[in-house]
């Protein structure tokens, strides 16, 4: 049963008084820029009577949201990391999202950012009642985990169920009749957190523990470096050993050494004129890649950036002086 079949057998509800459908005169909303999926009146969550554990509504695009772990993070999907789902058109609303009781949604969060940029007013949702931690603890646990977050940003987000998941593996000693010396139980809770961590994170343990220290550094930089994969867990872990200004210095570093990679990569998919500039730069590709391997080099790449910048600047001329002369 495809989901507009669905939607036609769900009962349609009003939020006035009276449940009789309403005259044409009364509808004030403007059509939507882009058609609902469904036929019916959009309605939040508050307003459905069911109170059964599971039950399909449908909800107004505007009174979902991301969890607020997401939000805090800043990890919500880019723009960008939407295309390709964009490209499925219909076909990509025919399943329904999975939110709770307060409207948070747990799978389905690329399809709601598109469906608000496509201008949509309804969708098709599936209600479990569930906590916030519940709802996070499920949205890590995925068969797909979100493809926008990188193995960083999942243990980060797991980190955030750390009290829960403890109160949770208390609890269950507790019911188990397992409840035995303090340090015996503070012990077997730290050690159950860290597998269930990187159960939910995809992550080993010994990653997991390299987070934390990344995070107790609590050096912004080095943290949304991370984030955005700039560099590894394992590469920000060790740069969270050093000071905060050697971290600084080793972050800019790594930047340079990049931009002037990227740079040098382009000036040798130009057609450079000048066979001896064409030359110098094949053999300055083979010494940059050499160089990559000597970590007392790195202070050095600013320098280089600014070497090959001058160069492109160089090629760039050659290239308007020639097309001067050929016009």
């Amino acid at each position: 049963m495809t989901a507009q079949q669905i939607a036609d057998t769900l009962p349609v509800r009003h939020t006035g008084e009276n449940h009789t459908a309403p005259s044409a005169s009364l509808t004030l909303q403007p059509p939507p820029v882009q058609p609902s999926l469904f036929a019916v009146s959009s309605v939040g969550i508050a307003e459905a009577a069911d109170t059964s554990t599971e039950r399909l509504v449908i909800c107004s695009v505007e009174s979902l949201k991301p969890h607020p772990a997401l939000v805090r993070l800043g990890l919500l999907p880019t723009p960008g990391q939407l295309l390709a789902l964009e490209k499925i058109g219909e076909f990509l609303f025919e399943k329904a999202l999975l939110i709770t009781q307060d409207n948070l949604i747990i799978d389905g969060l690329e399809c709601w950012q598109i469906a608000q940029s496509q201008g949509r007013t309804t969708l098709l949702c599936q209600v479990c009642l569930v906590s916030d931690e519940e709802a996070l603890y499920r949205f890590l646990l995925l068969e797909n985990r979100p493809k926008w977050l990188n193995g960083f940003s999942r243990v980060r987000l797991a980190l955030n169920l750390e009290p829960w998941l403890r109160a949770r593996a208390l609890a269950n000693q507790i019911a188990g009749g397992k409840l035995k010396a303090l340090s015996k139980l503070t012990k077997a809770e730290k050690h159950n957190c860290r597998e269930e961590i990187s159960k939910l994170s995809g992550e080993s343990g010994a990653n997991v523990d390299k987070v934390r220290k990344i995070l107790d550094a609590f050096n912004p930089q080095l943290i949304e470096a991370a984030r955005s994969g700039e560099v590894s867990i394992n590469q920000a872990w060790k740069l969270s050993e050093l000071k905060r200004d050697e971290q600084q210095a080793a972050l800019a570093s790594k930047r340079s050494k990049k931009r002037s990679q990227r740079r040098l990569r382009e000036l040798l998919s130009r057609n450079v004129q000048s066979d001896s500039i064409a030359t110098c730069l094949h053999e300055l590709k083979h010494v940059l890649t050499r160089m990559k391997a000597i970590p007392r080099l790195c202070p050095y790449w600013e320098k280089i950036d600014d070497l090959l910048s001058a160069i492109d600047n160089s090629v760039l001329e050659d290239g308007r002086d020639l097309s001067e002369q050929q016009a």
